[in-house]
């Protein structure tokens, strides 16, 4: 069945692919911002020159609030490939394994690794790089350090198990001096489709007001904190302090620090008035509760490396150009 509501421009249509079969099992999927539903398919899917048969995936008959794919004739996007863990969805359909885990499991690729560069996003169009099965050692500097991905309790299960690209971060900083530590290590997915960083509500909030030096508004239709685009061209930082070691608590932290010019994000058409990159949010999302988020603004300042094979995140300093406009 070809998407009728809230559809991109362009679409996949099962109806002329000699090789997709239907798996009847209908899915329903929640995002931060939006919903989307279908039924799961099998089909071949080919990216660069890297090939998976009989790859599951979901065409979609339906979206509610994902204006990026209804708006896809002006952003060029038709969809979303999420590389998280294989999970078996709640709506009792068959394992989803993605296609990078495909590449992985099947020896398509020589090292169970993907490495993504988003760039800066000042950088127009298409700049950024998702490298299957190897790293690009020439969008970055220094070298890689790892931390360790964190498993999570689901409802109905014994024990902890990888689902979504998780870290423990114990704390957060800036170079004005503000500092918060978390009681319990709090987990933080990291989140490439995600155009902000999520931190708990009462820490973003005194966070960015100590950034500021006074207290910030909050555009309270969209839930995010509203800044000076000055502040761009400001040399405070702020940092993230996640662990390096899931076991000892001994193990000094990992800090990803960001500036100013990926965090103030010119999405409101004024060049004086500018939206904050990190943003409040109380917790429960999707199906694990107490989970927050490192998006694109702070992952725009690294290179970073997702390990299959030993269930790890590297991080770089990303080589880019932010190129601030007056």
């Amino acid at each position: 069945m070809a998407c009728t509501t809230g559809c991109p421009s362009g679409q996949f249509n099962p109806a002329i692919s000699s090789s997709f079969k239907s798996l009847n099992a209908p899915f329903s999927m929640q995002y931060a911002t939006g919903s989307a539903n279908g039924t799961y398919g099998t089909d071949t899917v080919s990216v660069a020159g890297l090939t998976v048969t009989d790859q599951i995936f979901g065409p979609v008959n339906s979206t509610m609030d994902l204006e990026f794919l209804q708006n896809g004739a002006t952003s060029g996007q038709m969809g979303i490939m999420g590389l998280s863990y294989p999970v078996f969805p709640y709506s009792g359909g068959p394992l989803d394994v993605n296609f990078a885990f495909n590449l992985a499991n099947r020896s398509i690729i020589s090292e169970p690794i993907f490495s993504v560069f988003l760039n800066s996003q000042y950088q127009p169009g298409y700049s950024g790089e998702i490298t299957f099965g190897g790293i690009d050692t020439s969008k970055y500097t220094g070298s890689l350090t790892y931390v360790p991905v964190s498993p999570l309790r689901m409802e109905g299960y014994n024990t902890p198990m990888y689902i979504y690209w998780a870290v423990d971060v114990l704390g957060a900083k800036n170079s004005k001096g503000y500092t918060a530590s978390f009681s319990n290590a709090t987990k933080f997915v990291v989140d490439t489709g995600n155009t902000l960083t999520y931190l708990p509500a009462a820490v973003s909030l005194d966070l960015v007001n100590s950034v500021v030096g006074s207290a910030v508004t909050v555009d309270t239709t969209n839930g995010v904190y509203m800044v000076p685009c000055s502040l761009a061209s400001s040399n405070v930082t702020v940092s993230l302090l996640v662990a390096s070691s899931l076991t000892n608590t001994n193990s000094p932290p990992v800090e990803l620090t960001v500036g100013m010019p990926e965090l103030v994000l010119r999405s409101y058409g004024d060049d004086t008035i500018c939206a904050f990159g990190i943003a409040p949010l109380s917790g429960d999302i999707g199906d694990s509760s107490d989970l927050f988020i490192i998006g694109d603004p702070f992952l725009r300042s690294f290179y970073t490396v997702y390990d299959m094979g030993q269930n790890r995140i590297g991080f770089a300093a990303a080589k880019i150009s932010t190129g601030i406009p007056g």
